[in-house]
Parts: C-alpha cells; structure tokens; sequence
C-alpha cells in the first residue's frame, strides 16, 4: 500500500480482539498469552481482520512500516493518542 486506512479500528470490538487472539496463538503457538496484545503478530493481524486485507500482505510489508503499523495499532488500542 501507500496509504494504510486503520479507522475501521474504531469499530473494533471486545469480540474482534478475541477473534485475533485466538488466531494469533493458534499462528505462533509460543507467544505468551500476557503479553499478546504488544506482540507484531497481534498488531499486523488486527490490522488485516479491521481493514479486510490478507495477513500475507502484512507479512511482505518492509520492517520499517510493519513496526508503523504496530505503533498505530497500540496506539489507538492503548489511547496514547490523549483522547481517552
């Protein structure tokens, strides 16, 4: 892409977060469940299932904008946007 559209995750719900995580662990089996939602795996699948794209086009993205996209992922999920 050049531009990513993330504002689908302001629709996201508490049953799209467990959808993913319940991908994620089955993906990575060894990913501590504690910390899951930190994870790139968490962030980059969350960005496929909220815009529709294919987790295989996150996997391909350089590393620079794959870390982009976790930080807007955490970021929106975390607040640190100071808006709540």
């Amino acid at each position: 892409f050049e531009v990513l559209d993330l504002t689908a995750l302001e629709d996201a719900t508490a049953a799209d977060m467990k959808r993913v995580a319940k991908l994620c662990s089955k993906l990575n089996p060894g990913t501590n469940p504690a910390t899951l939602e930190m994870s790139l795996e968490y962030a980059l699948t969350m960005a496929a299932v909220m815009t529709g794209n294919k987790l295989e086009l996150f996997d391909h993205l350089p590393a620079k904008d794959a870390m982009a996209v976790k930080g807007a992922v955490l970021g929106f999920l975390f607040a640190e946007d100071g808006t709540n």
